[in-house]
């Protein structure tokens, strides 16, 4: 990035005194260098030039700079400190005429200019960063990079992208060790529907004997073409010799970097007899943020969840908060904890089956029937990067199931994710414990990715 000088300046040990800048005919030299102050009085090597250069870099290219560049042309040492005089090269402003997208097939123009919306506009680079990071938190695209086009008397900003396989198809075989019962499941699932950024997910699944889950969602990401969003979901859970519950929710919100939505949701719970428990109109207020980099394997992120579920009978409501970091090398550790509670008018119990997402689960019984009231549970994960797809990871949780009183289960488990043929293959066993009572389960599945 520099002259043959940067080598000589790694052997400086001179404090900064000043910078003096040459070239600049946009901006006042004082105003630039009033970014630098902080600077001052940092011992003089290449990496501290570095840094000055991008602060330069930066403050050109959020002002409709791109080809800004900045190299150092002398030192002059005196007995205060050290003195850089750096060249500045400011090129033109660019008012951005049009987009070009380079390697999209499936995804649907109009799609990507949801997330790019440069057109017309003076260049940004704080602006392009943050659509940038909206496009990779899509999960289906991945941007390489960026440049600029100025041939033809035009100036389009062209974007580099690699189209993830997010489309999936799971299959499943789940053991029980408790019941000695063989279940499983089938999921399919395209987050990218036909290109358009459209989610739709089907789910079957075979719990244990008699115990049988059916849901169906779909997520409309922009209303009308607004930032608004729309999703709802179905779902079907049959228990044999306890109950069948069923919901319908749907759901508006607003798609930023924090998502706020609002809902309603139905539910009907029925025992075998075809007597009624429990039928419910539920009015829904939550918000979810998530930011997760990496397509497959774990990388650093954050998830923060919480929704409030009210009616005249129930109130219920969740706050789950996880964070994924990637560590050094192949290490990966992540972090979760989850807060539950229902609350019923009357003293009315209820059995629902608390399931905790990511390796294992806690679950709380009272007489062979599921039982939760108030829970919180926290979880921590140590993975290892055999390769860039494949993963060994073991787990530990450990929370609080309080109904009638208090229960401790405790989970713990070891998994691995391989590569397979056009997908992965995930083998796990997970193991929770509550005093006298333990249940194991064995987890073979594969993810077909298309």
């Amino acid at each position: 990035m520099f002259p043959e000088c940067l080598l000589f300046l790694s052997l400086l040990s001179h404090p900064l005194e000043k910078v003096e800048i040459r070239g600049i005919t946009s901006f006042p030299e004082s105003q630039i260098e009033g970014l630098l102050e902080p600077y001052f009085g940092s011992e003089v090597d290449s990496s501290l030039i570095e840094k000055l250069a991008a602060e330069i870099l930066d403050f050109y290219g959020n002002r409709g700079f791109p080809f800004v560049s900045v190299r150092p042309e002398y030192l002059r040492k005196s007995r205060e400190g050290m003195t850089l005089v750096l060249r500045v090269e400011e090129g033109k402003p660019v008012v951005i005429s049009g987009l070009r997208f380079v390697g999209s097939e499936k995804t649907k123009r109009d799609v990507l200019l949801r997330f790019f919306r440069d057109e017309g506009k003076l260049f940004s680079l704080a602006r392009l960063r943050e659509e940038i990071a909206e496009a990779n938190s899509s999960g289906y695209v991945e941007v390489l990079g960026f440049s600029v086009d100025t041939s033809g008397g035009r100036s389009d900003l062209v974007i580099a992208l690699e189209e993830k396989r997010v489309n999936s198809a799971d299959g499943a075989l789940l053991y029980d060790q408790r019941r000695k019962n063989l279940g499983g499941y089938l999921e399919v699932g395209a987050p990218n529907l036909m290109g358009t950024g459209r989610s739709l997910a089907l789910s079957y699944r075979r719990v244990s004997l008699g115990e049988q889950k059916f849901e169906l969602s779909y997520r409309e990401p922009w209303i009308f073409g607004t930032d608004f969003y729309t999703e709802g979901e179905i779902f079907y859970h049959f228990a044999e010799s306890l109950f069948i519950k069923r919901s319908v929710c749907a759901r508006v919100g607003l798609k930023r970097k924090v998502e706020f939505y609002i809902g309603e949701k139905y539910e009907d719970n029925v025992d075998m007899g075809g007597n009624e428990r429990e039928s419910n109109f539920l009015s829904l207020l939550g918000f979810k943020a998530e930011r997760f980099s990496g397509a497959y394997l774990p990388r650093r992120g954050i998830s923060l969840k919480s929704e409030v579920q009210v009616s005249g009978t129930k109130q219920s409501g969740f706050l789950f908060a996880g964070w994924r970091f990637p560590g050094s090398g192949r290490l990966n550790l992540s972090f979760r904890v989850d807060l539950r509670f229902v609350r019923k008018k009357g003293g009315e119990k209820n059995f629902d089956l608390i399931t905790y997402g990511g390796s294992g689960s806690l679950r709380g019984y009272r007489e062979g029937r599921f039982l939760a009231s108030q829970v919180a549970v926290a979880g921590l994960e140590m993975g290892y990067n055999l390769t860039a797809k494949s993963c060994l990871s073991a787990f530990v949780e450990g929370g609080m199931v309080k109904a009638d009183k208090a229960r401790f289960p405790v989970g713990y488990g070891i998994s691995a994710l391989l590569p397979a043929r056009s997908g992965f293959l995930k083998l796990s066993y997970a193991l929770s414990r509550e005093r006298d009572f333990s249940e194991g389960l064995i987890h073979l599945s594969y993810s077909l990715l298309f």
